[in-house]
């Protein structure tokens, strides 16, 4: 399960806790609720992010914390890094942000080449740091992360507001729409083998592994439906 938490409230916690999962995701992308609210655009996110994290860890289901790392929040690392173990978490995992959406508009919360490298030794740092206590992730370059999913059975998707089935944040194809018909059919049709067909290989294939991106400018581009 993935969510930014926005919606997120302790009714809808004593729902999910009947249920078991690998890991419950959230992202918190700042340590603090101005670098947080000011990155999502959403006054008071921060404080539901938190909140939420914590109705997730206190009924023991598996926290783990999402944070993009920018150029305003890569000195605080550690500081969030900090939050999401007083939270509860896990786990959490650090990655860059990735073209897609507004973010081919906004070149400034990209990281340069060496402030990449800064957090990949950070990451390593602080992993020894905090081992035993809170689990240091880095997230996978696209093109890994596509090309895994491709070999594995299909585990997962993403559920857009408008009832779209996506593959992946990051995999601009739909097999479905759940307002429409029912998510198991949408899955056994064709939810199994969607990360072999041939448009999704071509996109993987397309990835420019320096620019981290494919043939499809994800969440500006239309989607494709598979």
């Amino acid at each position: 399960m993935i969510t930014n938490s926005l919606l997120l409230t302790k009714e809808k916690v004593k729902r999910f806790a009947k249920y078991r999962y690998f890991w419950f995701q959230i992202s918190i992308d700042g340590s603090t609720s101005e670098i947080h609210d000011e990155f999502r655009g959403v006054k008071g996110s921060f404080e539901k992010a938190v909140n939420g994290a914590l109705e997730i860890s206190d009924v023991g289901i598996p926290l783990v914390i999402a944070h993009t790392v920018t150029p305003k929040n890569l000195p605080f690392v550690e500081d969030m890094i900090n939050l999401a173990y007083q939270l509860g978490a896990n786990s959490i995992i650090l990655g860059e942000v990735m073209p897609s959406g507004r973010a081919y508009e906004h070149k400034e919360i990209i990281l340069s080449e060496d402030q990449k490298n800064l957090l990949y030794e950070e990451i390593e740092e602080l992993g020894k740091k905090y081992a035993g206590k809170i689990t240091i992730q880095r997230s996978a370059e696209l093109k890994i992360q596509m090309e895994r999913y491709m070999n594995e059975v299909n585990a997962g998707g993403i559920i857009r507001p408008n009832g779209d089935f996506r593959l992946d944040c990051m995999a601009p194809f739909t097999i479905g729409n759940v307002l429409e018909k029912p998510i198991k059919d949408i899955w056994s049709e064709k939810g199994i083998d969607a990360w072999k067909s041939d448009a999704v290989k071509n996109f993987v294939a397309a990835i420019d592994e320096d620019l981290q991106a494919g043939n499809v400018k994800n969440h500006v581009d239309v989607d494709l439906a598979l």
